[in-house]
Formats: structure tokens, C-alpha cells, sequence
């Protein structure tokens, strides 16, 4: 049997690159559960250099950064 392990640094942030590609370049965070209190699990390059980090609520990122894209992470399978 062989076997393989990938590291995908972000990889909430990949996967919703891959199914949103023209999401690449803007300012995007991506959570975990619904509404305000969300959890930001991954922020976009564009979005960290305007101050937003995973740990913060969604809330929290739109009030920081007005426009900011918001995706739900794809949930486990």
C-alpha cells in the first residue's frame, strides 16, 4: 500500500479558490458555522494585508473591512 500526505497551507482558502476561481485577488474570508458570530477559519493575501485574521468573528471582519467576500468552508466529508 502506498500512501501520501499533502500539506495545503490555508486549505479552507484553496478550496474555495478552486471552486471560485475568480474569487483569487480580492478580499476574502472564509468561515465556519452561520450569521455574525461565524468563525474566520482563512483570510485571502488581500484581506490579511488589510488587517483581518482567522479567529475573528464574521461580524468582527466586516466591520474591519468594508466589502470583504464571505464564504462558508466546505464542510467535512
Amino acid at each position: 500500500m502506498r500512501l501520501a500526505c499533502v500539506y495545503v497551507p490555508e486549505f479552507p482558502l484553496a478550496a474555495v479558490w478552486r471552486v471560485e476561481p475568480d474569487l483569487r485577488g480580492t478580499t476574502l474570508a472564509v468561515v465556519e458555522g452561520h450569521g455574525p458570530r461565524a468563525t474566520v477559519l482563512a483570510v485571502s493575501p488581500e484581506a490579511a494585508r488589510r488587517g483581518l485574521t482567522s479567529g475573528i468573528t464574521v461580524a468582527q471582519a466586516r466591520a474591519a473591512v468594508a466589502g470583504v467576500t464571505v464564504r462558508l468552508a466546505a464542510p467535512d466529508v
